[in-house]
This record gives C-alpha cells, sequence and structure tokens, in this order.
C-alpha cells in the first residue's frame, strides 16, 4: 500500500482521536461530577471505531457482512456509533437546560432520533 496523502491524513486523524483521549483522560478529574464524566470513553470509542473502519475499509479480506461485493462496508460499526454517540451529547444538553418545557423538547426529539436509528 503505496503512502499517500490520504493515509497521512487518516493516521493524522487517527492520532488526533487518540491525543485527545489521552488529554481527557489527564482533565478528568475536573469535570468527573458532571456530565462530561464519560467524555474520555466515548473519545476512545470513536478512536477505536473509526480505526476499526479504515481497517475494513482498506482490507477487503477483514470482512462483518459476509458477502465478497460488500466486503468494505463498515455500515455496522457506525450505525452503532450513532447510537450510542449522539444520545450521549443529547443527555448533556438536556442536563444543562434549566427550562423544563425545552428538557421536554429535546426528550422527544432524542427519543424520535433513537427510533429512526434503530429503524435504519
Amino acid at each position: 500500500m503505496p503512502f499517500d496523502f490520504g493515509t497521512l491524513l487518516i493516521y493524522t486523524i487517527l492520532s488526533a482521536y487518540a491525543l485527545s483521549f489521552l488529554v481527557s483522560m489527564v482533565y478528568l478529574p475536573k469535570y468527573h461530577d458532571s456530565p462530561l464524566k464519560f467524555l474520555p470513553y466515548i473519545l476512545l470509542y470513536t478512536f477505536i471505531n473509526e480505526t476499526l473502519g479504515y481497517i475494513i475499509y482498506t482490507n477487503p479480506e477483514f470482512n462483518l457482512i459476509g458477502p465478497e461485493n460488500h466486503s468494505h462496508y463498515n455500515i455496522i460499526i457506525y450505525n452503532l456509533y450513532n447510537i450510542i454517540f449522539f444520545p450521549y451529547f443529547y443527555y448533556i444538553f438536556w442536563s444543562n437546560i434549566n427550562y423544563e418545557k425545552h428538557k421536554k423538547r429535546i426528550l422527544f426529539g432524542g427519543t424520535v432520533f433513537m427510533f429512526v436509528s434503530i429503524l435504519t
């Protein structure tokens, strides 16, 4: 596999995910009692998900789905990622809102998001 600009970009992005996880672990005690206490784990999950997505896309022999003509598909891991990632940020947003009326709207939007995500 030749080392081109795209490969350099992927390695830079993966390095940024790993670095952001390490920095968030260092500062974890500052926000341990807030809704951000799970942020380092979300960042670690993002790093693992992106690495696995890159491996699936670049190596046709590494296959999660089955049929050979869909060997580069990484739909499963990204759909699962969306179901975990976005509700966490809905929760952070919901926990920082003071008005009960707005909290109900955010809860409704999060519920609709989860319903649609599970259906697709």
